[in-house]
C-alpha cells in the first residue's frame, strides 16, 4: 500500500530554494519555465524543523518534531556528518576507558564498517549513522577490547555471523541487535533510506519519496535592488547612508507538492515496531509536509508559506503525481483566484486519473476536516491513521 500526500502551498515576494548562482532554483514543465523547491531541502525541512507543534489529549500544545516521534517510538535519530569519528565515536570510546590512540585505533575500526575493506577514508564524505547503531558498536568495540581482540577482527565479527561465534556473548548480542533492526539507523535513516558502501552494514531503502515542488504556473520573479544601511556615512564629501549595494532575485509562487509513503518499505525499515505506532509516524508526516518551512531568507522575507489544499489518497495501486493537472499553465479567471483555479484542477484531475488508471483508494481533502475541535491538518492526520489500522 502507498500513502499520496499532495500539496498546494504559496510564496509571496520570497526566495524559497535558491541555486548557487543565487537564482531561484528552476525546471521546465509543459514547455514552460518554472520555480522549483528541491527535494533536499524539504526533506531537510521536515527532519530538523524545530518549530513543529500539535494538540495533545488534554487541548495543550506540544512538541511535534521528527526527535519527538522518534522519542516517542523508541528510535534514536540519525547522525549526519562527515565528522562522525572525531566528533561521535571517538570521544564516546575515551568515556569508556580507552585511551586517546587505542580510541583513534577503534573509532577508524568502527566507522571503516561504512567503508570497502581497505578504503581510504574519505574525509569530506557525509555519512548517515544512527545514534543506536554508534551506541552498539561502541559497546561491542569495549568489550572487545577489555577480551584482547584486535581491530582486524571487528569487521568480520561485524559482516560475518561465524567470526560472531567466538565473540562473548554481550558482544554478539550488541552486533545481532543492531543489524536486525533497520530502524537503528536512526529516525530519519529508516524513513528517507541511506547508502552505505561498506558491505558489513546494510543500505537502507527510503520509505518516504519526496517530489521537486513546482509552481502551477510560469516563474513569477524580479529583481530587489537594496543597499546597506551605513549610520556612520553623513553625505559630506561621501555617499550618504548606504555602504553596499546589490540586487537580488525574489519571486512568487503557487506550489504543488508531492510525496509517497510506501507502507510496505515502511513495515520492512520499522519492523520492531507495531503497526499502530507505524500509523503514528504516517499521521506525523502528513502534519509535517503540510506544515514544514523549508524557505530561506527568513531576515528579509519572511517565507512562511500559506497551505491552500491537501490532499491525502491511501491504496495498493501505483502511485501517480498529480502535476498533470499543471501541464497547462494556471491562470486567475473572471471567477477564481489563481489558488482557487488550481484547487478546481487538481481534484478534477484526481478524478479523471481514476477514470483512466483506476480509483487511489481512500481520499481525502484537508477542508473537509475543518470545524471540528482539532485543526484540520491535525483531523486528517489521526482519520488516515485510523485508516491505516483497520485496513
Amino acid at each position: 500500500m502507498f500513502v499520496q500526500i499532495h500539496t498546494l502551498r504559496d510564496y509571496s515576494t520570497a526566495l524559497p530554494n535558491r541555486g548557487q548562482d543565487g537564482l531561484a532554483k528552476r525546471t521546465v514543465y509543459g514547455g514552460i519555465e518554472r520555480q522549483r523547491i528541491s527535494s533536499q531541502s524539504f526533506k531537510a525541512a521536515l527532519r530538523d524543523s524545530k518549530t513543529l507543534v500539535r494538540t495533545a489529549h488534554d487541548g495543550s500544545t506540544v512538541d511535534d518534531t521528527l526527535r519527538a516521534l522518534a522519542n516517542g517510538c523508541g528510535i534514536g535519530m540519525s547522525i549526519r556528518s562527515a565528522l562522525i569519528e572525531e566528533r561521535i565515536v571517538l570521544p564516546k570510546l575515551m568515556e569508556k576507558g580507552f585511551s586517546e590512540e587505542e580510541a583513534k585505533t577503534w573509532a577508524n575500526a568502527i566507522m571503516g564498517l561504512w567503508r570497502k575493506a581497505d578504503a581510504a577514508v574519505a574525509s569530506d564524505t557525509p555519512l548517515v549513522v544512527g545514534e543506536k547503531e554508534v551506541d552498539a558498536l561502541v559497546r561491542a568495540a569495549t568489550l572487545l577490547k577489555v577480551a584482547g581482540t584486535d581491530t582486524k577482527e571487528f569487521r568480520n565479527m561485524i559482516e560475518k555471523p561465524q567470526a560472531r561465534n567466538k565473540a562473548p556473548e554481550a558482544v554478539r548480542q550488541a552486533i545481532e541487535n543492531m543489524r536486525a533492526i533497520k530502524a537503528n539507523a536512526g529516525m530519519d535513516g529508516a524513513l528517507f533510506g541511506r547508502f552505505a558502501t561498506g558491505v558489513a552494514v546494510d543500505n537502507v531503502d527510503s520509505a518516504v519519496h519526496v517530489a521537486h515542488l513546482v509552481t502551477v504556473h510560469p516563474l513569477f520573479s524580479v529583481t530587489d535592488f537594496f543597499s546597506v544601511q551605513d549610520l556612520l556615512k553623513t553625505g559630506q564629501g561621501e555617499d550618504r547612508g548606504g555602504s553596499h549595494i546589490n540586487t537580488a532575485e525574489l519571486t512568487s509562487g503557487l506550489f504543488y507538492g508531492y510525496v509517497v509513503v510506501d507502507l510496505r518499505q515502511l513495515e520492512e525499515n520499522f519492523a520492531s515496531l507495531d503497526s499502530a505506532q507505524r500509523g503514528a509516524i504516517v499521521a506525523w508526516l502528513i502534519r509535517a509536509v503540510a506544515q514544514v518551512e523549508p524557505a530561506a531568507k527568513l531576515g528579509s522575507t519572511a517565507p512562511y508559506s500559506c497551505l491552500r489544499e491537501l490532499m491525502v489518497e491511501i491504496g495498493r495501486r501505483q502511485p501517480r503525481s498529480l502535476i498533470g493537472a499543471f501541464e497547462n499553465p494556471v491562470d486567475r479567471t473572471s471567477e477564481r483566484s489563481l489558488s482557487e483555479e488550481a484547487r478546481a484542477r487538481l481534484i478534477a484531475h484526481a478524478a479523471e486519473m481514476d477514470a483512466l488508471t483506476g480509483k487511489s483508494g481512500w481520499r481525502v481533502l484537508l477542508r473537509e476536516h475543518t470545524g471540528g475541535t482539532l485543526p484540520a491538518v491535525e483531523a486528517l492526520s489521526d482519520a488516515a491513521a485510523k485508516y491505516l489500522r483497520a485496513a
